[in-house]
């Protein structure tokens, strides 16, 4: 409940009855700025608990503060770009290992391939 209380005193004019969404996604907002994402998510469960169980309102879970994922696939590097990974380490035991990761993934493929 002390997260309730930090929302209670950034909006210390307003009566807790009468704070809307929009205040505590402003405040929400306030707090990603500030202390970061996983402060966040416990300010969220604690807003949820006060708009569905004391004020008997809905709350949406807003969207705006989780950032949107990424479905690209990574790009493939070219032979060119595997050689001059393999060849920036002096270290044999280094270069054998890069061989041996490229060679499992070019295996990989072998098999995924349709004939």
């Amino acid at each position: 409940m002390q997260e309730l209380r930090f929302l209670f005193s950034y909006y210390c004019d307003v009566r807790p009855s009468t704070l809307t969404y929009d205040d505590t996604l402003k405040y929400l907002i306030y707090i990603n700025k500030i202390h970061g994402y996983s402060k966040v998510k416990s300010k969220i469960a604690a807003n949820s608990f006060f708009f569905r169980q004391v004020q008997n309102k809905p709350y949406k879970i807003p969207s705006i503060l989780f950032a949107a994922h990424s479905n690209k696939l990574p790009a493939v590097m070219s032979v060119q770009e595997v050689y001059d990974l393999i060849n920036v380490s002096k270290n044999t035991k280094h270069k054998t290992r890069s061989l041996v990761q490229v060679g499992i993934a070019v295996k990989e493929k072998s098999f995924l391939m349709v004939k």
